[in-house]
């Protein structure tokens, strides 16, 4: 039931994310809130259900609002592959952790469209551009990360999954 209803919240996200934040930002800024669901997977998670949720996510992002059929969900696996190493390794209660991988994990996602883009599409586009979307992207995500860690883990403390701190 846990995992139905995390599924249905990373959906609703998703939806949050491509339509309200669309609209209230007229496009100017992107706030990719499933990239801080699968880096909360991969921290938080078993790697088989972690790997469904964050396969299910790039999916639906494909499908919704992808470009390039099967992106996200190889830049999300990746990203959570890589975090969730990361998370047998050190404590990733860590703010300073949190944030920063997330704004690694922004600048890769960024840097792997770019690649495909330039290599594989041959569309030449402005390195400006990278700085102009992805830069801030990264920081305001970075920003919003622990704050939505803390938020997730009470969801999880209320649905009585998680541990209070």
């Amino acid at each position: 039931m846990y995992f139905l209803s995390l599924w249905l919240f990373s959906f609703l996200t998703l939806i949050v994310q491509v339509t309200l934040f669309d609209l209230l930002f007229h496009g100017t800024v992107v706030l990719e809130l499933t990239m801080i669901l699968v880096i909360y997977a991969g921290f938080k998670l078993d790697v088989t259900r972690g790997g469904i949720l964050t396969f299910m996510i790039g999916l639906l992002y494909d499908a919704i609002a992808g470009i390039i059929p099967g992106l996200f969900i190889v830049i999300y696996m990746l990203i959570f592959f890589v975090a969730q190493g990361i998370s047998d390794k050190v404590r990733v209660e860590n703010s300073v952790l949190i944030m920063g991988f997330t704004c690694m994990s922004t600048f890769l996602e960024g840097v792997m469209i770019f690649f495909i883009y330039e290599v594989l599409l041959d569309i030449h586009l402005s390195k400006l551009l990278f700085v102009q979307v992805f830069v801030p992207q990264a920081v305001v995500l970075s920003i919003l990360a622990p704050m939505l860690f803390s938020l997730f883990h009470r969801i999880e403390v209320i649905a009585g999954v998680g541990e209070s701190k």
